[in-house]
């Protein structure tokens, strides 16, 4: 059920993921919370025990006010029954999620029914169902999902490939959407509560700890009298902890030994403070890096930083840490103005012998700032995250370097390249930069499900974003101000 943030006046909904297994309901949620910028979005929370994982994501606007979206995964636990039921009486919209088993559907599909019958309303208003397929030839088609399934034509279904993060974003853009229409009738006439039930997490979770843990037949719990005197929600607003609580820490020196020398760091901005963020070296491992990443790299990640380095950037001299410090210092020296701010390249001690270590501000890529901008549903902020890709597209062929949507970011006017491995190529080689812009941005919105709108109304969006780009670079050549 929406509610209006008593604090903030956010439209907050709520998109409840089940599904045939707990398991494949938090591996859904996960994969959501990992394409999600972490702008974006809060840390899951677990609530009442495990009966439920929450999650926290800013949207876009509805009318005159912003929205925000709580992501709630149930569980299958059969003395979680009450607490799951309760939990879809509550969803806005209700995404179930499953993988393509071939002829093992039909718990599935019981199940499926069961949600159905749990509302009397149109199934197409509240109801996805994202369906995991690897796209193996022995892969069930679509159509015999859905025929396996018993869906009906009203009820959405979408094939996502989970390992590839293809199809999740779209999914998750599709059950807001119907979140969001579904509570703009309720809001236009007033009628959504300021508060509404359980208008806090601490609410939430008091109120399924309250529910007794005993299986419940399949109609959703009633819903209690919120408590006014709890906190309201708070929508995220500020970068959060990525590094889940079962990360590996990553032993960390930056600092070089006493009597070393000042070469042995390099830094495009105020070194000294980046090594001074990063003195007590908690770092977490994560365990992929991130596509930007120089290959082979290992990744590590502290609150607004990811530090990498190679087996190859070890040296048990000081002379063979500083070829390897001198050869990255090169690279960072040909990208010129595309350095990123606080690029920082260090040598320290480390197990008897000297490790170079690159540091890097966390800062979004330019394909998140994409993503985030066409699930913010507010025209105006997609159309400046376009703005800004033409001008990094543009940036960055103008110096000889290969795009690519996940190695650039943008900043204002600045646009920097995360990348270490550089390809080189000639400015005028190949396709003009924004014909290869207008492919880059047809490839991620086709994997992230239409995340960026129709493909035709994303080329107009793309055209004016160009002309966008050239008044701006117009204004700054006379001495104007950019409007």
């Amino acid at each position: 059920m929406a509610f209006i943030d008593p604090l903030s006046g956010d439209v907050i909904v709520r998109i409840v993921y089940d599904g045939p297994s707990t398991a494949e309901v938090a591996v859904a949620v996960h994969r959501l919370e990992e394409t999600i910028s972490e702008r974006r979005r809060s840390r899951p929370r677990e609530l009442a025990d495990g009966a439920a994982y929450l999650l926290q994501v800013r949207g876009g606007r509805i009318g005159e006010r912003r929205f925000g979206c709580q992501v709630i995964s149930t569980s299958r636990r059969p003395e979680l029954a009450r607490q799951r039921s309760y939990l879809l009486g509550l969803a806005d919209s209700i995404v179930y999620t499953t993988a393509a088993r071939g002829s093992e559907e039909d718990g599935d599909r019981d199940a499926i029914a069961a949600l159905l019958g749990t509302r009397g309303d149109d199934p197409a208003v509240y109801l996805t169902v994202q369906v995991d397929r690897d796209e193996q030839p022995s892969s069930p088609s679509p159509e015999s999902l859905r025929t396996q399934l018993g869906l009906s034509d009203n009820v959405s279904m979408f094939v996502v490939d989970g390992d590839r993060g293809q199809g999740i974003v779209g999914v998750f853009t599709h059950a807001v959407r119907l979140a969001v229409d579904s509570a703009k009738g309720p809001l236009d006439e007033g009628a959504l509560d300021a508060g509404g039930p359980s208008p806090s997490i601490e609410g939430l979770d008091a109120d399924l700890r309250a529910l007794p843990e005993q299986p419940a037949a399949v109609e959703p719990a009633p819903v209690p009298t919120p408590d006014r005197s709890a906190p309201a929600v708070e929508v995220i607003d500020h970068v959060v902890d990525r590094a889940g609580e079962g990360d590996d820490e990553l032993s960390v020196n930056l600092s070089p030994p006493q009597r070393a020398s000042t070469t042995m760091t390099w830094s495009s901005g105020d070194g000294q403070a980046v090594l001074a963020a990063l003195a007590d070296g908690s770092v977490a491992q994560r365990p992929e890096p991130s596509p930007w990443a120089p290959i082979g790299a290992i990744e590590g990640w502290t609150p607004g930083w990811i530090v990498h380095t190679r087996e190859d950037w070890f040296a048990q001299d000081s002379s063979g840490g500083r070829q390897v410090l001198t050869t990255l210092t090169g690279l960072h020296q040909r990208l010129g103005p595309l350095v990123p701010r606080d690029r920082t390249i260090v040598m320290g001690a480390d197990d008897g012998g000297w490790r170079v270590w690159l540091v890097t501000p966390d800062v979004p890529t330019l394909r998140s700032q994409l993503i985030d901008a066409g699930l913010s549903d507010d025209e105006r902020e997609l159309a400046a995250a376009l703005v800004r890709a033409v001008t990094a597209v543009r940036n960055v062929r103008t110096h000889g370097l290969a795009f690519d949507l996940a190695r650039v970011t943008v900043e204002g006017d600045t646009v920097a390249y995360l990348g270490v491995d550089l390809e080189w190529k000639p400015p005028t080689a190949g396709e003009s930069p924004v014909a290869l812009l207008q492919r880059e941005l047809t490839r991620l919105n086709e994997h992230q499900g239409g995340v960026l709108g129709h493909h035709d109304t994303l080329l107009r969006s793309l055209e004016r974003a160009v002309g966008e780009a050239d008044r701006h670079i117009l204004h700054l050549l006379v001495g104007g101000t950019s409007v």
